[in-house]
This record gives structure tokens, sequence and C-alpha cells, in this order.
């Protein structure tokens, strides 16, 4: 299965797990744009990644903007939904709901590998 043919927007997030430099990310189902249909418990694994940053925007309600924090170890939020995938090289970038806060949420992983599994 190929990340650049699965939609996850409002795919429900089942569990993450956080290993030495691998993160997995379990999904309810995804949505495979090709079959046209929902697949069901996908996993995403991202791994040996050189660099990795977590940012959290959170809206100031008074005059709408937003203020963009950097989340680190015991502050890292997880996803509620990931609404946007993008893949530049080896660059991947996931960005969606935080569970934890609600708040926009972004994972980025540079020279990261990654792959899409059943379990």
């Amino acid at each position: 299965m190929n990340i650049q043919h699965i939609e996850t927007a409002d795919c429900n997030i089942l569990d993450t797990k956080i290993f030495s430099n691998e993160i997995k990310i379990y999904f309810d189902s995804v949505y495979d744009l090709e079959k046209k249909q929902y697949i069901s418990n996908i996993s995403l694994t991202v791994f040996n990644w050189s660099f990795f940053e977590a940012k959290v925007f959170i809206v100031n309600d008074l005059n709408n903007s937003f203020v963009q924090k950097k989340l680190f170890g015991h502050e890292l939020e997880f996803f509620e939904y990931i609404q946007k995938i993008s893949i530049e090289s080896n660059n991947l970038i996931l960005q969606g709901y935080s569970k934890e806060s609600g708040y926009w949420l972004e994972y980025c992983f540079i020279d990261s590998d990654f792959y899409l599994e059943p379990f």
C-alpha cells in the first residue's frame, strides 16, 4: 500500500506507540484512493529519521491568531486525527488535531523511512 494513495482525514486513530527512533500510528481504517474503499486495521510506521520536530498551534480566541509551540519529550501530544500527509523526498509531515489539547498538531520527520501495513 502506497502512502501517497491513501487518505487519513477523519479516520480514527486507535493508538500511537513510540520506540527508539520509531513511531507507529494505528488506524481503525484508512481510505484507499485507488481501490475507492476503506481498508481496516492499518498502521503507519515512521523510522530512521535524522531529525524529528513536533509542534502545536495554539489559537488565541481574542484575535483569532495562533502561537506555535515546539513540543519536547514529556510534552509530546498525539493525534486524534491526521488530516494531511505531505511527502517531499524522504521528509514526512503529518498534520491534524491533537488528542490532548484539540489544537492543530504537526510532526515533521526529516530524512525518514516509512511504510504502511495491516495489523
